[in-house]
């Protein structure tokens, strides 16, 4: 479903006793949140950062759509030509080899070999919509559209006065309902599958 057809939907119902329905800007922002809020909850995209190691470097910075990091791994190759893959620790103060977080996009790595490669997975955000990008592809699931209208709807109340509260209430309450309906029912893959099988089936880019 396209952005502009989401927001035909938003405006057409949840926000069609709102004035606001009217200004093209803030219905966008507040599909933006929603698409934020929903990646947040199912990690809907998830990608592999390869970081090539740089003598006297310790610090790399994460791609600009990084949210947070799931896995870091360590690429061996033998001598036979087979490689090994091997899970490191993230954020374990005890543990020498483990991966850390120095920043909110920052990721310190304990080696220092030059060349040598670490494989990081993280959870990306979504490409968020703008004016120009209204007639694109939304990247969420059909069964979450519901949920996302909700979503809208939540924040646009947010701004109207006291009167409106128990509408923000509810569609808030809508908004959560939507997710379990999609979680109960098995309709989303979950974010608790091994990263190790995929990173090791496709290798390194």
């Amino acid at each position: 479903m396209t952005a502009q057809e989401i927001i035909n939907l938003s405006v057409a119902g949840e926000l069609k006793s709102l004035a606001i329905k009217s200004d093209t800007t803030a219905v966008i922002g507040f599909l933006n949140l929603g698409l934020i809020e929903l990646y947040k909850k199912f990690s809907l995209s998830t990608k592999e950062y390869v970081v090539t190691l740089v003598g006297g470097v310790t610090n790399y910075t994460m791609p600009n759509d990084f949210m947070w990091l799931v896995g870091a791994y360590e690429h061996t190759v033998n001598n036979d030509g087979s490689y090994t893959i091997s899970k490191l620790m993230i954020n374990e103060a005890d543990n020498s080899l483990s991966i850390n977080m120095t920043g909110w996009n920052t990721v310190q790595i304990p080696f220092i070999v030059p060349g040598y490669q670490i494989s990081l997975t993280y959870v990306a955000q979504p490409v968020l919509v703008t004016e120009a990008t209204l007639n694109s592809i939304v990247e969420i699931p059909a069964q979450l559209i519901a949920a996302l209208l909700s979503y809208m709807a939540y924040r646009a109340f947010l701004g109207v006065d006291g009167k409106q509260q128990s509408e923000q209430s509810n569609h808030y309450k809508m908004f959560e309902l939507e997710i379990q309906k999609v979680v109960n029912g098995g309709m989303i893959t979950t974010d608790n599958l091994s990263m190790y099988e995929r990173i090791k089936n496709k290798g390194f880019v």
